[in-house]
């Protein structure tokens, strides 16, 4: 008989770790145009086919410019650690489900948004106003939590990212 080494519900995750890693998913290959980490969100780099690098103050998040959340990679030697360099090879996801680390109370069917100053991910209830959102923290399409949590932590977030288009040309 057949012995499963893989917990169908693991007691922890980690930021960036695939919540579904066999259900079907969508991620592209980049290179890390600023130091970054698992779990990010990031945007496309200065060489848009090639290039992400996480989401800085002052950016626009946009469909348009929106790369995905980087994978954790569960090969890399432990001693490239975290974070990751400037030119490493990274997975980014375009669709699927991800762990992602959230500084408040995440509810399944809230929205993602992003502190980008820190990069502290956020869970924003559906519908909220940019009062609410907060100075500093931006919106993520395609993104939305899928666990609910009792405290700050660790939370499964499915991504989509097609479909999404910028606000401008939705309609055009």
């Amino acid at each position: 008989m057949p012995y499963n080494t893989l917990q169908s519900a693991p007691a922890t995750a980690y930021a960036g770790q695939l919540a579904e890693p066999l259900a079907p998913k969508f991620a592209r290959s980049a290179v890390l145009e600023a130091v970054g980490s698992a779990g990010m969100v990031c945007v496309r780099g200065t060489d848009k086919d090639d290039q992400v690098r996480p989401a800085f103050t002052g950016d626009t998040i946009t469909p348009g410019n929106l790369a995905g959340v980087l994978i954790l990679s569960d090969s890399r030697p432990f001693e490239q650690g975290s974070p990751l360099a400037i030119g490493t090879v990274v997975s980014v996801l375009r669709m699927g489900t991800i762990f992602m680390n959230f500084t408040n109370v995440p509810t399944a069917g809230d929205c993602v948004s992003v502190t980008l100053a820190t990069g502290a991910i956020n869970a924003v209830a559906q519908g909220a106003s940019a009062g609410t959102v907060g100075a500093g923290k931006v919106m993520i399409p395609g993104l939305r939590v899928v666990q609910s949590r009792a405290d700050a932590g660790m939370a499964a977030v499915e991504v989509c990212m097609f479909g999404a288009q910028d606000s401008a040309t939705v309609g055009a």
